[in-house]
């Protein structure tokens, strides 16, 4: 048994908690939780204003690093085949 915490935005987001726990193995459920929690952030993202001024340098630092993972997260190699 693995223990996966959330977030209060996480928390907003269950049903898609709800799918990824559907998966068949604990390999899938995993890598299925990683990509809810990346896709509830890039949900966020469009909720803070972007420009100078506007928004904390920390969090756009943080967004362009993580970028890649969130693109990882959406098509993990080993859950890619036929459906």
């Amino acid at each position: 048994m693995e223990i996966v915490t959330i977030n209060e935005p996480e928390s907003r987001c269950l049903e898609l908690f709800r799918m990824a726990l559907s998966e068949s193995t604990q390999v899938a459920r995993m890598a299925a939780i990683t990509v809810m929690k990346h896709e509830v952030v890039s949900l966020g993202l469009d909720s803070f204003p972007i420009g100078a001024g506007k928004t904390s340098p920390a969090f756009v630092q943080w967004v362009a690093e993580t970028s890649q993972d969130r693109y990882e997260a959406a098509d993990p190699p080993h859950l890619s085949g036929p459906i």
